[in-house]
């Protein structure tokens, strides 16, 4: 796993997208950031990049391909597991049948996006502060 590869925002909602996208672009100024708005469109740059990400931030209900079968294909493809990349939800709403399923799938963290701009500001900063301090192999 890199500490300096992109950062892979995977969400359908253009708002939230840009929302952090944007307090990314302030917490890591440094990092390039890659927004994709479906499941089919970041497998797709997952199974040919031969970027080794730092992190995934994924939504759950997206079209095409939800967050849950993104994670489920990913695990599946040799090329896409070897890199370790830690994979986190961040979603608008979590039933527990949902936090148990991406549980079930290994993922690294599972939160809500809060319902305010500095509420997901503090959210994604937790995150980054933690990962940039883990260490990986």
């Amino acid at each position: 796993m890199s500490k300096t590869g992109p950062i892979i925002i995977i969400d359908d909602d253009p708002d939230d997208q840009e929302m952090i996208h944007r307090i990314l672009s302030r917490l890591t100024p440094e990092t390039e950031l890659k927004k994709f708005n479906d499941g089919e469109a970041a497998l797709a740059y997952f199974l040919s990049t031969k970027d080794r990400p730092f992190i995934v931030l994924c939504d759950i209900n997206m079209p095409l391909m939800n967050g849950l079968e993104l994670r489920k294909k990913m695990e599946t493809e040799p090329m896409v597991k070897q890199k370790m990349t830690p994979f986190i939800y961040l979603t608008t709403t979590a039933s527990p049948d949902q936090v148990l399923m991406a549980h079930h799938l290994a993922v690294q963290g599972f939160f809500v996006k809060g319902q305010s701009y500095n509420e997901l500001k503090e959210t994604l900063t937790d995150i980054m502060a933690y990962w940039k301090r883990c260490e990986r192999p």
